[in-house]
């Protein structure tokens, strides 16, 4: 498994407009930063601005994260992690 040919080589090819447009989770991810931060400014709120109930979206959310079967150390940051939907956990 390797990155798609259009990343091979430059680190600048990341900045190519044509970049984004590959789905790559762990790699691009590229929004305005009101859009990232809208999501972590509703959920402590209750989540009324993004329409979500209690019992659904925001339990799932809060509730621990579930130890991955290999450990919770990460082999690059070099410490435990926790992380669940996307979101690092406490």
């Amino acid at each position: 498994m390797t990155n798609p040919p259009l990343l091979h080589g430059a680190p600048t090819n990341f900045n190519r407009r044509d970049t984004p447009a590959v789905e790559m989770p762990s790699a691009n991810g590229i929004g305005r930063v009101g859009s990232v931060a809208k999501p972590y400014g509703a959920f402590p709120t209750g989540g009324a601005e993004l329409d979500l109930k209690q019992g659904k979206t925001l339990d799932v959310l809060s509730a621990p994260a579930a130890e991955p079967t290999s450990g919770s150390h990460d082999a690059v940051l070099l410490a435990d992690t926790s992380y669940s939907f996307g979101f690092r956990k406490p």
